[in-house]
């Protein structure tokens, strides 16, 4: 039947996995990950600790933390760097 997934896939319908995040070889924890994989999806970092249930607050930290360790300073870098994990791992 279906292909079995071992839960670290780059993306599906355009959405980047947060396991996959994790996993390749990205200094982030699962906070930081799922936060870097809802922001791929989402302009507004409220919207974005709206949907992961935590305080914009909190959010504005975890982005703080994922910035520092991806040596990234804009969401739009760092989408852009989620969205070539796979090229970069397949390199290294």
């Amino acid at each position: 039947m279906g292909k079995k997934s071992s839960g670290a896939e780059p993306a599906r319908n355009g959405r980047i996995s947060a396991s996959f995040v994790q996993t390749s070889q990205t200094p982030l924890n699962s906070s930081e990950a799922q936060l870097a994989t809802v922001i791929a999806t989402s302009q507004d970092i409220g919207t974005c600790a709206n949907q992961m249930g935590i305080t914009a607050e909190t959010a504005r930290g975890y982005l703080k933390r994922i910035f520092s360790k991806t040596d990234t300073s804009r969401q739009a870098e760092l989408v852009h760097l989620l969205l070539n994990l796979p090229r970069l791992a397949r390199h290294k």
